[in-house]
């Protein structure tokens, strides 16, 4: 029966692979396309191989040493950025553009990202600067290394890409699907409360400390990892999965790296009765270096709440409930332990069926001309994430 089962999941997963062979075809014809075009023409006067209508791409552009800590770079166009820099322009300087970070998922072990190429020309044809990174991929390393590049690549583009392309270093988006949600999520709880066993690198927390994004965006985010390996055991898949090795292998390191769980662990109202709860409230009260004995110790650490008040001040959860590779319930337990702990905002958006786990992403428009003001031709959760 089990074999029935694996076999039937690996042929759906076969079927979804090839229906998205169309969509492939066209995020690597955009990403080909757009990447073709040279920085110096798109800001000058000469105007020889772009027109003013359409967006740049720099691809592949580092924020680290390693060969994955890249991110391709989605410029406005040109046209765009100067009327907008007119209209601000009365009386003071232009307003620099908005940004946004986007962090694919993968399963923690895959991911490129030009398979988002229409996603961010979108955004980028609407004015906003977007930089879609890639991380090291797991087994080279796992979730504590991944957060670390997201807190890099975050601490990047508040300095180097807002400095360059006029970017706005206080308007950031943080943008994570799937697996790239969590390890948003991750990032900024470590980034909170200065924890460095949430990632693997103080030297980058401490610099990611000084950036706060203005908003958290999860696209169906996962951020109950415990929860979420019963799911796929349930299922079948969990030795077809990568999330349980990538964790650490191991009840307690999932749980360790659960953003909901470390949120209800330091939640006045998180059920105590709750085994994740209390083993979670157990681990961080180690990472914050918790004497439970001398309570006078406590006045040096954070405050129950505080990791939550120090998100950023906007966090959205768009998820859609035909997903059954990571069920809406995920981005409901975070919303309501982002609410129970004190964050500033949090908002639940929810999308009906057949929408699934990666029509957030990939149901993007792919015409070349489409432009701001001209949303008809998006889908609900695009107008909202725009």
């Amino acid at each position: 029966q089990r074999s029935l089962h694996l076999s039937w999941t690996a042929c759906t997963e076969i079927v979804r692979i090839t229906a998205a062979i169309p969509y492939a075809w066209r995020a690597a014809r955009i990403h080909k396309q757009h990447s073709r075009k040279k920085l110096s023409s798109h800001y000058d006067d000469n105007n020889n191989s772009i027109d003013d209508d359409d967006v740049l791409l720099l691809p592949a552009v580092p924020y680290g040493s390693h060969k994955r800590q890249v991110a391709d770079i989605w410029l406005p166009p040109r046209s765009l950025s100067e009327s907008n820099e007119d209209a601000n322009n009365e009386g003071g300087a232009g307003k620099n553009r908005p940004m946004c970070l986007f962090i694919h998922g993968g399963v923690w072990s895959s991911g490129e990202a030009w398979h988002y190429a229409p996603m961010a020309r979108c955004l980028a044809q609407h004015g906003i600067i977007t930089a879609v990174m890639t991380y090291r991929l797991f087994p080279e390393t796992g979730a504590k290394g991944q957060a670390a590049d997201v807190c890099a690549a975050l601490a990047w583009c508040a300095s180097q890409v807002a400095q360059t392309h006029k970017g706005d270093a206080e308007n950031i988006a943080l943008v994570g699907h799937s697996a790239g949600a969590h390890l948003c999520a991750l990032a900024l709880c470590a980034k909170a409360a200065s924890l460095s066993n949430l990632v693997d690198d103080d030297s980058i927390l401490k610099k990611a400390s000084r950036v706060q994004p203005r908003r958290f965006v999860s696209l169906n985010g996962v951020f109950d990892i415990p929860s979420h390996y019963e799911y796929e055991r349930r299922r079948g898949v969990e030795s077809l999965s990568t999330m349980k090795r990538a964790m650490g292998d191991s009840h307690e390191a999932m749980a360790a790296l659960s953003p909901s769980l470390i949120l209800r662990g330091e939640s006045k109202c998180a059920d105590a009765d709750s085994l994740s709860g209390r083993r979670t409230t157990r681990l961080f009260s180690r990472a914050l270096n918790k004497d439970k004995k001398d309570k006078d110790k406590d006045k040096d650490t954070m405050a129950p709440s505080s990791i939550a008040a120090r998100f950023p001040e906007e966090t959205y959860f768009l998820t859609a409930l035909g997903d059954t590779t990571v069920p809406f319930v995920e981005s409901v337990q975070m919303h309501g332990a982002l609410q129970e702990a004190g964050a500033p905002h949090s908002e639940l958006l929810l999308y009906p069926a057949p929408n699934d786990h990666g029509s957030l992403v990939l149901a993007w428009p792919g015409g070349a001309k489409h432009r701001f003001g001209d949303d008809n031709d998006l889908a609900p959760w695009s107008r909202d994430l725009l």
